[in-house]
């Protein structure tokens, strides 16, 4: 009886491997990559004992792993795509992925954000990169994060705000990304409230020169205050109920915008003038 269960085994293990389907799949190291750079192609297939790597449809290599070199004059996608076979079967399968390919000049990428002022904008994270620059025009007021920090957050003031980001990967190449803000109306105002949603809010005197008062029909939670360049300059937590006053004595003469939060969740953005 054993012998007869062990040769039903191996007869089963013959009849799999003959009609075994491979799955095909690799990994690579980066997915940004300078031109002259090695990209190390790690293989993680089953079922197969046969591969082909293939680089923008042409043969490449024969090898379980293999590491490539893409060379690019300026910006390009460049396909990288393993073929498994199981040799006993004939049977085969494939899996592709996209690098992305940088040299000297700049590739430049440009989208459309439908931001609204008082949101608050979180820059995308990209861990391949080994240096960042954020370029925000005009300014604004930063949550968290940095102008030479891999990411960062804001409040945005400015309906048509652009941020530019230059990303420099290993090996010195880089490209740059444009945010620009648009298709949301913006809600600064300077007196009585111009959004209806928010209730009644006032601001007085404006421009002021000494104290400001807010009066709101909601309760208001924190109001934090920034200066033209959107650094933040000073925060009000303790906030009595739906009236506030602020001291802008200390303050030089200029535009001020001051974000108020409500305690329903609600924020908005104010522009003030201080004599």
């Amino acid at each position: 009886m054993i012998k007869i269960l062990t040769a039903l085994i191996f007869i089963f293990q013959i009849c799999q491997s003959l009609f075994a389907q491979p799955t095909a799949n690799f990994s690579v190291d980066r997915y940004n990559i300078c031109s002259g750079s090695s990209l190390f192609l790690s293989n993680e297939s089953t079922g197969a004992d046969l591969f082909e790597w293939k680089i923008e449809g042409k043969h490449y290599s024969y090898s379980r792993d293999t590491v490539v070199v893409l060379l690019e004059p300026c910006y390009d996608l460049k396909e990288i795509r393993l073929i498994a076979v199981n040799t006993a079967s004939g049977l085969m399968d494939s899996s592709a992925l996209v690098v992305e390919v940088f040299d000297t000049c700049f590739f430049h990428w440009k989208g459309d954000y439908s931001w609204c002022v008082g949101d608050t904008v979180v820059m995308p994270v990209n861990p391949e990169e080994i240096a960042t620059e954020f370029v925000i025009s005009p300014p604004q007021p930063l949550i968290s994060g940095c102008l030479t920090c891999p990411s960062l957050s804001f409040v945005l003031l400015d309906s048509g705000a652009t941020v530019v980001r230059k990303s420099t990967y290993l090996g010195g190449c880089s490209e740059l990304t444009s945010y620009h803000s648009s298709g949301c109306n913006p809600i600064i105002g300077t007196g009585a409230d111009d959004n209806p949603e928010a209730g009644h809010l006032k601001i007085y005197p404006n421009p002021a020169s000494q104290l400001l008062y807010i009066e709101a029909e909601r309760r208001l939670d924190k109001i934090i205050m920034y200066n033209a360049l959107g650094q933040r300059i000073q925060i009000l937590n303790e906030v009595d109920g739906n009236q506030a006053a602020i001291d802008i004595v200390q303050l030089a003469g200029g535009v001020y915008y001051i974000r108020i939060e409500f305690e329903s969740g609600r924020t908005l953005i104010r522009k003030i003038i201080k004599h």
